[in-house]
């Protein structure tokens, strides 16, 4: 119930100065160009990769992108991009 008090807080917050909710919230910033690539900010590591699954662990929960021929193309500690073949994203809590 608090953690749900603090999320309804910052995203108020957030809304009102007009700052990003990634930014305050914590939660990953996802962006697709069609179905090659994608880029996740806010995330915490990668937990399985292979050319087909990549699970990638963030503060919502992780991330499961199925496809073909993944990659991962760059990481660091702020962002992760794959490329390939994109056919599901799925968030698991």
């Amino acid at each position: 119930m608090q953690k749900e008090r603090v999320n309804k807080l910052k995203s108020r917050v957030s809304e009102s100065l007009d700052i990003p909710k990634d930014v305050t919230m914590g939660v990953p910033n996802i962006k697709m160009i069609g179905n090659i690539e994608v880029s996740i900010e806010n995330h915490k590591g990668v937990i399985e990769y292979s050319k087909n699954i990549l699970r990638i662990n963030s503060h919502i929960g992780i991330i499961k992108i199925y496809g073909k021929e993944l990659e991962v193309k760059e990481i660091n500690q702020e962002f992760i991009t794959v490329i390939g073949n994109i056919e599901i994203v799925e968030f698991i809590k």
